[in-house]
């Protein structure tokens, strides 16, 4: 904020030195501030450099009744007050309404500025900026404006993320567990495992365009690879290019994207030779529609929907899995305690195959999910250790009969994980952290029961 903090002077103080007579038990309203005019000037004038809405509001609506009130400082007081309440589209219209030919037009310029940033128009705050610094301002004035401009040039580069972390994997092939059909015919696989690792890493970047609207750009990459056991190896892309609009409280964005599913050999019905690098196995192309939502600095609430249709190179898994697949999603987040932080989502998900039968029979892949999640984040002042806890819960419903059996196959996930990280280890934004996962598929379907688990030290950065 473009606040001089040599400017604030205590209430108390102010009506002290005004008045020395007063009586220490004298209540100061309204009605009696009216009474002295300079003072409550003075004030105004004070509670515009500070950040109390409700205080300001109550000092201009009583000033604004002096029959010597200034109207131009009436008008400067009104959009102080607008810009903190977030009512910033008619903050930034008074303040193009001000005139430009008193004693406080820098300072009106400078909150000008400030409020264009806040209100998510990068391109003209910048400008703005730009042009005051080129006046003659205090010393500590053209400081805060370089504070601002290096934010709206961190606002436009790219934001990166990256994560990587060890990986057993107990059931590489996917193996279910021993088991019987019809109480008849009992099978047993035996699970292969393999030591190896995953990775992450994200790209987003926003150019403005004009007013609130933005160009958007997010890169993502993700696999995991085995020692040994190349044909197993798995990793996706997606690309995705769009538009955003964000003020200080709402973001909207339309992303349509293309997305690649990478899969080892073993994934494929055909002979193929294992490879380090997997084999394209999954086209996706496919849109997102996201709003989001800041009620206050503290929370934030967002509803995304994605449309995705796929298509298979391998014909086995074309026949069943080619087809449109809808999504959504409704999450909250809350900052409950300066170290604390707490997040829900529900998802819900619907596949619709290309080939509703096959055969004589309906495609049992198609399915709906509905799931819930959470994470809760900590930070420890005492020993500098962050945590954080996080757990899932889906159900996920397909149509038509299972394979080797009579009905409708029918999962409950459940998954929970902890991850440890101590900042005194971070060096230059990399972070160790010390994580476990656990899930596992509950079915009726004997045969599509798993469990995994895994542990270890990651590593963590984003910039």
């Amino acid at each position: 904020m473009l606040r001089s903090n040599w400017l604030h002077i205590i209430f108390l103080c102010a009506c002290w030195q005004a008045h020395a007579q007063i009586p220490s038990d004298t209540v100061w309203d309204n009605q009696r501030l009216q009474q002295q005019p300079e003072l409550l000037e003075r004030l105004l004038i004070d509670a515009m450099d500070g950040s109390d809405a409700k205080l300001l509001a109550s000092l201009n609506e009583a000033y604004a009744q002096l029959p010597q009130a200034d109207e131009l400082l009436k008008m400067r007081a009104q959009a102080v007050l607008l810009r903190l309440n977030g009512r910033l589209d008619e903050a930034e219209d008074l303040y193009r309404r001000l005139p430009h030919d008193h004693s406080n037009h820098l300072r009106d310029r400078l909150d000008e500025a400030a409020v264009l940033f806040e209100n998510g128009k990068t391109r003209e705050a910048d400008a703005a900026f730009a042009a005051l610094a080129e006046e003659t301002l205090p010393a500590a004035v053209h400081a805060n404006i370089a504070r601002f401009r290096h934010a709206i040039a961190r606002r436009q580069q790219w934001q990166w993320g990256f994560a990587l972390q060890p990986v057993y994997n107990d059931n590489i092939n996917n193996a279910p567990p021993p088991h019987c059909l019809n109480g008849v015919y009992c099978t047993r696989t035996t699970a292969q495992s393999a030591y190896g690792g995953s990775y992450a890493i994200q790209l987003a970047k926003t150019q403005p365009l004009h007013g609130k609207h933005n160009l958007a750009v997010q890169l993502q990459h993700d696999g995991t690879f085995y020692f040994g056991q190349n044909g197993y190896n798995e990793a996706s892309a997606r690309a995705a290019l769009g538009w955003q609009y964000r003020d200080a409280r709402h973001e909207w964005s339309l992303l349509p994207f293309y997305q690649i599913r990478l899969e080892g050999a073993e994934s494929f019905s055909g002979n193929r030779a294992a490879r380090a690098l997997p084999y394209a196995h999954r086209h996706t192309l496919g849109t997102r529609l996201a709003w989001a939502y800041r009620p206050d600095r503290y929370s934030l609430f967002r509803i995304q929907l994605e449309a995705q249709r796929h298509r298979y190179r391998d014909a086995a898994y074309a026949q069943r899995q080619d087809g449109n697949q809808w999504s959504s999603a409704i999450s909250f987040a809350k900052q409950i305690t300066p170290q604390a932080s707490l997040s829900a989502a529900y998802r819900y998900e619907l596949f619709r195959p290309k080939h509703q039968h096959i055969g004589a029979f309906e495609n049992n892949a198609a399915f709906q999910f509905h799931g819930l999640s959470g994470v809760w984040s900590q930070h420890w002042q005492g020993t500098g250790t962050d945590t954080r806890l996080s757990a899932h819960y889906g159900i996920r419903q397909y149509r038509g009969i299972a394979a080797f059996g009579t009905q409708a196959q029918r999962n409950r996930e459940y998954g929970a994980g902890i991850a440890v990280s101590q900042r005194q280890l971070q060096w230059r934004g990399w972070q160790p952290v010390l994580f476990y996962q656990h899930s596992r598929i509950r079915s009726n379907m004997p045969w599509a029961q798993r469990r995994k688990r895994s542990f270890g030290i990651g590593l963590e950065a984003g910039f």
